[in-house]
Formats: structure tokens, sequence, C-alpha cells
């Protein structure tokens, strides 16, 4: 790669991480090019003429941002901790995110575009299943998930608990309650409790 495809990769790397950074603090359409290109410090042209539209750019910041979620996902998964503390880990780094996110960024008329719907259920089928289904896995092996109960099933109930904790009114405590509840049930544990090295210090208060 020459010194002009680096300097035109950084500046696109620029333009991207400017334009993720405001998309979550304000939504898409209340942030304009001006903006992006001031915070990238790059020209309006140069935004353009990499991106060709605003609509585009925003794809491409979505695209980039989920691409970067996964890798740390596949950081966590790929690390030596136990099943519950990287499903423990995931709940509190899935809190930590959705405070850095504004209620314009979940709103905004980007997630109806076909080509981000399109694009989001190839994601979830070749990258995220795959990954959540190797967690599953390692619980198995584990002893934390039951064996009788299949993977279609499990990635049901993960769906149903991810909408829930998608819901912004949910307060942190009532977030560490909930993951509580998907590993024990009603009749099981309460938050806090810790057994055999289990639910460690990511639940715990």
């Amino acid at each position: 790669m020459n010194g002009f495809e680096l300097r035109k990769n950084k500046k696109m790397e620029s333009i991207l991480r400017a334009t993720i950074e405001l998309f979550c603090q304000r939504g898409l359409k209340a942030v304009s090019i001006a903006e992006i290109a001031e915070k990238a410090h790059v020209s309006q042209v140069s935004i353009y003429n990499y991106f060709g539209s605003k609509t585009k750019l925003a794809r491409q910041a979505v695209f980039s941002l989920m691409d970067e979620k996964t890798v740390e996902f596949e950081v966590l998964l790929h690390s030596e901790l136990s099943f519950q503390e990287k499903f423990a880990q995931m709940v509190f780094e899935k809190t930590q995110t959705r405070d850095q996110y504004s209620e314009a960024f979940f709103q905004s008329d980007i997630w109806t575009d076909p080509q981000i719907q399109s694009y989001m259920e190839e994601f979830m089928q070749t990258r995220a299943v795959p990954l959540v289904l190797d967690l599953i896995e390692q619980g198995r092996k584990e002893g934390c998930v039951n064996q009788q109960i299949s993977d279609q099933a499990i990635l049901i109930y993960i769906r149903m608990f991810n909408e829930i904790l998608n819901r912004e009114s949910l307060s942190t405590d009532i977030r560490y309650e909930m993951a509580s509840l998907f590993f024990y049930g009603l009749l099981g544990m309460p938050v806090g409790c810790v057994t055999g090295g289990r639910f460690s210090c990511y639940i715990t208060k």
C-alpha cells in the first residue's frame, strides 16, 4: 500500500470514527456533514468523494461499529474466563454501552434501511450466531447449560433476554437482577451469590 492509499484509509477511518461518535450522541438526522468534517479534520468534499452521500456514510458507520463490537465479543469468547463470567461481562458491557448511546441513535431511520437490515440479518447468521453457539457449547461442558435443551431454544431465550436489556428504562440494578434470572430463574440464587467461583465479580456488587 503506497502513501496515498495510507493517507486515504486514515482519512476514511477518521471520518467513520467521527460519524459513529456523533451518531451515537445525537442520532443521524441531527448531525450534519459539516460537523462530521470538522470533527474528523477533513473537508466536506473529501467525505462526499469517499462515501458519496450522508446515507451511504451512515451505512458504513453502522457496518464499522458492528464489526468493532464483534471483534470485542470474539476477544471475550476466546479468553480463559468461565461461561458465566463471560456472559456476566457481556451484560455488564452491554449496560455500559447502552448508557453511551442516545435514544436518537436507536430511533434513527437508518435502522429501517433495507441494506442495513439485510446486512444485519447476514451478520447475525454468519458471525453472531456461531459465536453464541460456541459460548453455549462451553456452558454445556462446564455443566452450566442443560444438555437436553436445544441450540434453537437457547438462541430464542437469549434473543428474548437481549430484547429486554435493550429497554432504556431499565436501571443498572434491574439489569443485574435480570442476569441472575437468566441463569437461575425465579427459584434460583439471588444476585451476588457465588457458588464454586461462578457468577463472579461482574454480577456481585
